[in-house]
């Protein structure tokens, strides 16, 4: 747990040392489905909705980096079993810019992230721990920024994690898609 502690204070350090940088700043929430499936689902039997809170800084129109907290829970179709995934993460940023005259922009991500996973049996309507784990996932990204007007935007992406530590039983099937609305300030 200390390992996640000392990970947490990671993105809030990088994000300070460019905080004197020129009013480039942004926050942001946003929805999903990014999360993992456990070991052995490969019916899809399990939903996982995310939330996703950040905050961000720009370097140019090309370049920024963002640090994030992220909370996804995957529950079975039968309500027999819930995992709930507490994660910490630091991502660099890579945007096209403006399209021509349009306020779209294509952009590419790559995080890393601290994730605590937290397991609970359901399955006798009482909600019994199980266990829990934490570990690093490494993901990419794509997806497409709509500039609404100078301060806000709305963020379309697909993230896939291609690598993982220490996450025990869950394999390495991360992905998902996520919507998140931006201010920029």
């Amino acid at each position: 747990m200390n390992k996640l502690r000392l990970f947490s204070l990671i993105p809030a350090a990088l994000l300070s040392f460019s905080a004197a940088a020129a009013g480039n700043n942004s926050f942001f929430l946003g929805v999903g489905d990014v999360g993992f499936s456990p070991d052995g689902d490969s019916t899809d039997s399990f939903s996982s909705p995310s939330f996703i809170i950040g905050g961000g800084q720009s370097f140019n129109e090309h370049l920024s980096m963002e640090g994030f907290f992220r909370y996804s829970e995957a529950s079975d179709d039968a309500k027999t079993y819930e995992i709930n995934y507490y994660e910490l993460g630091l991502s660099l940023l890579l945007s096209t810019g403006e399209l021509g005259d349009t306020p779209l922009e294509i952009f590419g991500r790559t995080s890393a992230i601290a994730t605590n996973i937290q397991g609970h049996d359901t399955s006798n309507g009482s909600r019994e721990d199980i266990g829990d784990t934490t570990g690093g996932v490494f993901t990419v990204g794509a997806g497409l920024i709509w500039n609404i007007n100078t301060d806000y935007w709305l963020r379309a992406e697909y993230i896939y994690g291609y690598a993982n530590s220490g996450v025990g039983n869950y394999d390495a099937d991360y992905d998902g898609l996520q919507i998140s609305l931006g201010l920029d300030f």
